[in-house]
């Protein structure tokens, strides 16, 4: 039963009315968003109700019963408030949403509650609208309630029945704090953000060894053949199985080209002077003069070059098969920089292949002002209270060796090895398959199946998505359902293993049986279906 004001009320019946409908979004992550269809903007209850034109909905209509009421609204874009990006990252998706009326001439009359609900999946149309559906309250009625007898655990990983501390809360001072509670502790540095694994296909692991190719994954081939190889003319390679050769035409170059505004580097930080660079290659000449160079270049946008902090020039590496670094630290990105492309090339001076090799390359950027609020300054460590207390004014120092204990005020909290991980996304394949830069010392083969894998930077950044498979030779993971934008190296992400709810994995993977919550030793069917042998 609705209930409204009687002013409101005597405002409804009469023939003119200045009736304004408000629509408040509250997004799974706490994110809200207020919208009206008034022709301005409209404070209500301290919140500022944004005009919001070019959307459309069906009626607003509650059924008797237990029927699910729905509503469908579609609508353009809304400048900075409803994006593509968040759209398609599913970010609105099951957004908790209220609609209301009220009276804009006469806001002091008070609401009639229209509608109450969460969206559904919320889509991208290819005319470039979003839609979505606006779920009732009876729709949690046709969602099953009670749990049935399974051999697998009903419990979610990390969930307050599982109790795994997947993500658990960051500390807080003069704050008590409970025994067996689990935080996150921040222990490093926030000041500065190193971006680390940039470029694609960095040491030519991504390809067998293959002759004169005109193909190199991650890499753009601008003239010439090229090779990779495992060992040619008494060189191998300096790290991983492979190294980049020259190939049999008379020169040859590639180039790659880091966008950094699409990993999540700051652009304003650059402008600002407050981001540089370090870079590496290795260098080395199998056999003959053949000469390689290396070149690495700033750009704007336009692809205009800005400044050039490493140049080798074409130069032949001696003695032979003798590894070498060509490299830069802390160079200076100059303002408007966008871009950063490293070339390789060589000429083939003598002989029917040019024996210029390259490997190991490294690109990394330092950020060196903005706030660090990323999953790296945890420092994959978790803290257990294993004394009961209140938190001190000021955070004392946290030993982060697993298993040393750290007082804080008058409670004690324990190191412990975190289950959700920092990682950087590493190679990529394709936008469900990629590899992670990740540490973690207890995964094995399968580790991460079936966990969660969060972006935190990047136009993905916000998107969970599940993990199918996770090898760990190559740390690579396949996700079940493609990345709506593409997916880049370099880019920051969290990362935790995943549960199958049997009662193995939670006894040997989680050391939590003691929460598990299925029935594996129930007799099956063929168990209560059995009769008497009658003979």
């Amino acid at each position: 039963m609705k209930t409204i004001s009687g002013a409101l009320t005597t405002h409804l019946a009469g023939t003119v009315t200045t009736l304004a409908t408000l629509w408040q979004i509250i997004r799974t992550d706490g994110e809200e968003f207020f919208f009206t269809d008034n022709d301005k903007d409209i404070v209500f209850s301290g919140d500022t109700y944004l005009a919001a034109s070019g959307y459309k909905r069906t009626a607003v209509s509650t059924n008797i019963g237990l029927s699910v009421d729905n509503l469908d609204v579609q609508g353009v874009f809304e400048g900075t408030q409803i994006t593509e990006v968040d759209i398609r990252a599913g970010l609105f998706d099951y957004a908790e949403v209220f609609m209301r009326v009220i009276n804009w001439a006469d806001t002091s009359q008070g609401v009639l509650k229209l509608k109450r609900g969460r969206l559904g999946e919320v889509s991208h149309t290819p005319q470039g609208f979003y839609q979505a559906e606006l779920r009732g309250l009876s729709q949690l009625l046709s969602q099953t309630l009670l749990e049935p007898y399974t051999a697998e655990c009903p419990a979610d990983l990390g969930d307050t029945r599982c109790k795994i501390p997947i993500d658990p809360p960051v500390i807080q001072r003069s704050t008590a704090v409970a025994l067996g509670e689990f935080y996150k502790v921040v222990t490093k540095s926030t000041t500065g953000v190193d971006w680390t694994d940039l470029g694609l296909n960095m040491g030519f692991e991504a390809q067998s060894p293959v002759s004169n190719t005109t193909t190199i994954t991650g890499w753009n081939v601008l003239t010439g053949t090229w090779s990779i190889f495992a060992t040619d003319q008494g060189t191998s390679a300096d790290e991983g199985a492979v190294f980049l050769s020259g190939g049999n035409s008379a020169s040859g170059s590639i180039d790659q080209i880091i966008t950094l505004s699409d990993i999540g580097i700051s652009t304003t930080e650059i402008d600002a002077g407050n981001a540089t660079a370090d870079f590496s290659i290795r260098r080395a000449s199998q056999a003959g003069l053949d000469t390689g160079r290396v070149i690495v270049q700033y750009r704007d946008v336009d692809g205009v070059v800005l400044s050039t902090p490493l140049d080798t020039g074409s130069e032949n590496i001696s003695p032979n098969d003798v590894w070498q670094t060509r490299s830069f630290t802390g160079t200076a990105l100059p303002a408007n920089t966008r871009q950063i492309r490293i070339v390789l090339s060589y000429i083939r001076v003598a002989g029917g292949t040019a024996e210029a090799a390259f490997d190991d390359t490294i690109l990394t950027v330092h950020d060196t002002t903005t706030t660090n609020t990323f999953q790296d300054i945890y420092e994959n460590r978790i803290y257990e209270v294993t004394t009961a207390g209140t938190t001190a004014v000021s955070q004392p120092v946290y030993d982060t060796d697993v298993g040393d204990p750290t007082t804080d005020g008058t409670a004690v909290l324990t190191a412990v090895q975190a289950w959700t991980r920092h990682a950087t996304i590493d190679d990529v394949t394709d936008q469900r398959t990629f590899s992670f830069n990740v540490t973690e010392a207890r995964a094995v083969d399968g580790w991460f199946d079936q966990g969660g894998l969060v972006f935190e930077s990047s136009d993905n950044s916000g998107k969970a998505i599940e993990i199918r498979t996770w090898t760990l030779s190559d740390a690579t993971g396949i996700v079940f359902i493609p990345l709506p934008f593409t997916v880049l190296a370099g880019v920051k992400v969290k990362i935790y293993p995943g549960c199958d709810k049997r009662l193995a994995t939670c006894r040997d993977k989680f050391d939590n049986v003691v929460n598990f919550r299925g029935f594996p030793f129930v007799p099956g069917d063929d168990a209560y279906r059995r009769f008497a042998d009658v003979r």
